[in-house]
């Protein structure tokens, strides 16, 4: 579970973000990065000595949909930790003057918007049922907290994200204590959150006809594009579109870039576009590694 004794200094020295067992992951501005580490790295260090949490950010196009955000990532040993640590990165925010940063969103431009990141099998646990449990939370620590939806055309949904809006940095400590004191009742959670180390998803219509193609035999074909282009794919079992059905893909965003193109081109979609463009569809190599199934013809179809 979500808890441990706490090391001591000559502990917390020879160890890295990596050997703590329990982590926690949110999205900040990329424009706050430099106040929370501090000049070489001494605010995150200071956050070290006084809560014992490690506090880091993934490298910039790696975790995130837009280089104007980054994930930060609080490893600690057990989840009491955390509301001290979000305090002072949001106290270290405010001293260097960018505090602004985080007021970003225009219906409610005196208040500061941070998000969290968890595994998507603990979105009831905060929810609770009927929505009670988060509407008595947010009530209590003053603190507007909502869970993202989720798409219904979704394969899979890898994590859900929880935003946090308040007035100012306790409101929202108070309000990260007890969403974690939810998550953490999951026992898988200290696992699953490790591997969440992309917020990149993106869902594609295909035509219903190549679906398939894109599948091969026993699901074939798709296994050896995750294979090849590391990212997680699946095609929804339902459609809310007649024809149509829809493909989830999840992973470092160059990946799942690189995926979008691979799919469009299969299924024929990127031919359509480039027609439309009055362009021709590039030529696209057969290898082993490449389904031939995949490989398209001049008209889409399968062949």
């Amino acid at each position: 579970m979500c808890g441990a004794r706490r090391p001591c200094d000559s502990e917390r020295e020879a160890r890295s973000i990596n050997d703590v067992g329990l982590q926690f992951k949110f999205l900040l501005p990329a424009s706050v990065v430099g106040a929370v580490l501090g000049r070489g790295g001494a605010t995150v260090a200071a956050i070290k000595r006084e809560t014992g949490a490690y506090v880091q950010f993934t490298r910039p196009g790696t975790a995130t949909n837009s280089p104007r955000e980054r994930m930060m990532i609080v490893a600690v040993e057990n989840k009491e930790q955390l509301a001290g640590t979000i305090g002072m990165v949001l106290d270290a925010i405010a001293g260097e003057g960018a505090i602004d940063k985080l007021r970003t969103k225009s219906f409610a431009a005196d208040k500061l918007f941070i998000q969290q990141v968890i595994p998507a099998m603990c979105a009831g646990k905060v929810m609770g049922p009927g929505g009670e449990a988060i509407k008595a939370l947010s009530e209590r620590t003053g603190c507007s907290v909502v869970v993202e939806g989720k798409s219904p055309n979704a394969a899979f949904v890898p994590f859900r994200l929880v935003n946090y809006l308040a007035p100012g940095s306790e409101e929202i400590s108070a309000a990260v204590a007890e969403v974690v004191d939810l998550i953490c009742q999951e026992e898988k959670y200290e696992a699953i959150i490790r591997e969440l180390s992309s917020v990149c998803f993106r869902i594609i219509e295909i035509p219903e006809r190549r679906v398939g193609a894109l599948l091969g035999p026993n699901g074939s074909h798709i296994k050896n594009l995750q294979e090849v282009l590391r990212c997680k794919m699946g095609v929804a079992d339902n459609s809310n579109k007649p024809g149509s059905r829809f493909v989830s893909i999840w992973g470092a965003p160059l990946n799942v870039k690189v995926a979008v193109d691979v799919v469009m081109l299969a299924t024929g979609l990127l031919q359509q576009q480039l027609a439309a463009d009055g362009g021709s569809a590039p030529s696209t190599p057969r290898s082993t590694r490449f389904p031939s199934s995949l490989s398209p013809s001049v008209n889409g179809d399968a062949e």
